[in-house]
């Protein structure tokens, strides 16, 4: 069975698949030609389970908080509430929030 994947995958790569369309259909003709249906019907359900995953979410929505608060400027006046808000008046800290998204 690897054999057969390694042999698909050389010929879609020659034919000019690209290379991650090439790793995924490798399997699935190969899977498909050894008449393995139950594998092809499990795939779905994995990647479904695979994508419902809190952490996975939370990330791309920090980095999204992040730019909305640069776009906004958001994030510089909120340190103005803090520094009004305590006994002691707050330095501006560099690096805060809307400074966290990668790419600026």
């Amino acid at each position: 069975m690897p054999a057969t994947f390694a042999i698909l995958f050389l010929v879609l790569m020659a034919v000019g698949v690209p290379i991650a369309l090439a790793l995924s259909l490798a399997p699935i003709i190969g899977f498909m030609l050894a008449d393995k249906w139950t594998f092809l019907n499990i795939v779905p359900q994995k990647l479904l389970g695979g994508i419902n995953q809190f952490p996975l979410l939370a990330i791309p929505l920090f980095i999204l908080s992040g730019e909305v608060m640069n776009g906004s400027r958001s994030g510089g006046r909120g340190r103005g509430r803090c520094a009004a808000s305590g006994p002691r008046p707050a330095r501006p800290a560099r690096g805060r929030i809307g400074r966290s998204s990668p790419g600026r």
